[in-house]
């Protein structure tokens, strides 16, 4: 069972409006149901959501009332991998908590490492 854990994604929605995150498994394997779920936050809330074993899964961010595609990360979720993510007005902020970045463009999902 080691390398088999669950891992975490955090989201804390600083903004001043509602969203909407969709959390996709993209590597499951043909007979197996992928994972998947969503998380709705109003502003500044903050939800998780439990990967229960290593997977590949892409993270959408959509703004509530309009549906405007905020950002996407694609990223690989490890056993004990935490990620947070923190949605800004201007930006959505990425980070692994157990095993944070050094370089500063790795903390924006458009230009980081950990979203690809």
């Amino acid at each position: 069972l080691i390398g088999r854990g669950p891992g975490g994604i955090e989201v804390d929605n600083f903004r001043d409006d509602a969203i909407e995150v969709s959390i996709d498994q993209i590597d499951a394997a043909q007979d197996v149901s992928p994972i998947a779920g969503s998380l709705s936050l109003n502003a500044f809330d903050v939800k998780s959501f439990r990967v229960a074993e290593p997977a590949r899964v892409r993270v959408v961010f959509r703004a509530a009332r309009s549906n405007a595609e905020l950002g996407t990360c694609t990223l690989t979720v490890r056993s004990g991998d935490q990620y947070q993510f923190v949605t800004l007005p201007e930006r959505i902020a990425v980070n692994r908590v157990n095993n944070p970045s050094n370089v500063g463009t790795d903390f924006v999902i458009q230009t980081s490492a950990l979203c690809r």
